[in-house]
């Protein structure tokens, strides 16, 4: 039966594999990655709050104050 399920849903769907590909790594590679994805999502939520902070403020030629100091963002 379970050489049949893949055939059933056309194959390995890429959240499948990924979870395959994790299972053969060493412990301390998937700590390294959880920790990577933990203290990428801390400084997106840090970033998205500093940016929040500044909303509503804008420059005197009436620019978002923040594109100043973060080029990339919205204007």
């Amino acid at each position: 039966m379970g050489d049949d399920t893949s055939k059933q849903t056309g194959g390995a769907s890429p959240l499948t594999t990924q979870v395959l590909d994790e299972l053969s790594l060493p412990l301390e590679e998937l700590v390294r990655r959880g920790a990577r994805q933990l203290i990428q999502r801390a400084i997106e939520v840090e970033v998205e709050a500093l940016l929040g902070q500044y909303e509503t403020v804008t420059l005197l030629d009436g620019r978002w104050c923040a594109t100043a100091t973060f080029p990339s963002a919205r204007c």
